[in-house]
């Protein structure tokens, strides 16, 4: 009853917003059409700015704009990246199928939903979930509450017999209390959406003693766009992978375990070559992320380094010439 209450809830504001915007875009419409589309591109400023500014802001008071700053792609392979301070929660689709790649703190859980809200996202076709630690599968629990979730990529627990996860046994119950189907994948294992392709490469290592070891790493593959996550996965499992052949060049990377100097390997960085590399950390956390060693070897291969505790939600899609990435963020870092 109450998760039918809730959802009622989020249909009944999604609603009345769209009423109010189509009563705010038609003013918006009547006003930018009379006064500021004659002065734009012109340089001539009007009071407070130019047209351009007044425009934005129009945007933001009628709230046309995203709320989350950022707007997927109608069409075509996207890599989002969504700002759950200090955890990881990876948003990949194309042409409105969408997978989400771990889902931050529970802390960051109300934060991270009400963000899938605002970029569109009604139903996920796969949930991966990387490992068990708490800044990675936390927010599980209340995404799978308030959004529909097709199948959900697991973990091997069994390689790290040692350790026990709370949180993720509880998960689990939950998942199989809904009814929501999911499985350990193989290496190789792949799922379609819409005209891209999300696919394991990587199942973690046999013996760990460190959940991080037992990392998935995936890859998502679309017209003119790739992209590469490894979860927490350190030195050992990267190498691993290198070892491995399987392919790991891809455009954009997930900085490894929030860009830790145990992860981000020089040799798994030779291997992928990123243009753009995704740093997913919270503002002055306590473990120093990203390291200053890793940012280095970005800048080495080259790599666009943009991050979430800076610029928040990171969006990059493929340029529409096919020649090269475009990418934006939902706020402009200070230090830029």
């Amino acid at each position: 009853m109450a998760k039918s209450f809730r959802k009622l809830k989020r249909k009944a504001q999604k609603a009345l917003k769209a009423v109010q915007n189509i009563g705010a875009g038609a003013l918006l419409a009547a006003v930018f059409i009379c006064i500021f589309w004659p002065a734009m591109g012109t340089g001539v400023d009007l009071p407070f700015g130019g047209p351009e500014e007044w425009l934005d802001r129009a945007l933001d008071v009628t709230g046309l704009a995203p709320a989350s700053g950022v707007q997927l792609p109608e069409s075509g392979p996207f890599v989002c990246a969504l700002d759950v301070g200090q955890g990881d929660a990876v948003l990949v689709g194309d042409s409105g199928h969408f997978a989400l790649i771990d889902t931050g703190t529970p802390a960051a859980a109300e934060e991270m939903i009400a963000a899938l809200d605002d970029l569109g996202v009604d139903r996920l076709e796969v949930l991966v979930l990387t490992h068990p630690h708490e800044d990675h599968i936390g927010g599980a629990s209340r995404l799978l509450e308030e959004i529909p979730v097709e199948w959900m990529v697991l973990p091997d627990v069994d390689l790290c017999p040692e350790l026990s996860s709370y949180t993720y046994e509880k998960l689990l119950v939950q998942a199989n209390m809904q009814e929501i189907p999911g499985a350990v994948p193989s290496t190789g294992d792949s799922f379609a959406l819409g005209g891209s392709t999300l696919s394991v490469v990587g199942t973690g290592l046999a013996g760990a003693k460190d959940y991080n070891q037992i990392s998935l790493a995936v890859r998502f593959d679309g017209p003119g766009l790739s992209f590469l996550a490894t979860g927490d996965a350190e030195e050992a499992l990267e190498l691993a992978l290198v070892a491995s052949g399987v392919s790991l060049r891809a455009d954009v990377f997930k900085a490894g375990h929030h860009g830790s100097d145990t992860s981000n390997s020089a040799a798994l960085l030779a291997a992928v070559l990123p243009k753009v590399v995704l740093v997913s950390c919270g503002a002055d956390n306590d473990y120093g992320h990203p390291h200053q060693g890793p940012l280095a070897r970005f800048g080495m291969v080259g790599a666009q380094v943009l991050r979430t505790d800076e610029q928040g939600i990171l969006l990059v899609t493929p340029r529409e010439d096919g020649a090269g990435l475009t990418t934006a963020v939902s706020r402009e870092s200070e230090a830029a």
